[in-house]
């Protein structure tokens, strides 16, 4: 099984589980977001265009393109739209 079908059948996982957990706390929400769901993207993206993910925390980059140095996954700070990146940036 390749990385981004194994990641694929823990998502799905992950879904069943916030199901359950909310048909035992319906009066909560279990919805996944923020940082987990950046991860995710983040590593799917690294697999799909052959990206190497930089180590977690590393300031203002999230990766690397062999041909093209590092790249931030995510704008600094709360963009405006319209975007203008005003350094390389990849919106996943």
């Amino acid at each position: 099984m390749s990385n981004s079908e194994r990641i694929s059948s823990l998502v799905r996982d992950l879904y069943r589980t916030v199901a359950d957990l909310e048909l035992l706390a319906p009066e909560r929400r279990f919805t996944p977001g923020g940082h987990l769901v950046g991860t995710i993207g983040e590593v799917v993206a690294a697999e799909l265009f052959g990206l190497q993910l930089m180590p977690a925390s590393t300031r203002a980059t999230t990766l690397s393109l062999p041909t093209a140095g590092r790249w931030s996954s995510k704008p600094p700070g709360a963009p405006q739209w319209p975007y203008k990146p005003t350094w390389r940036s990849l919106i996943i």
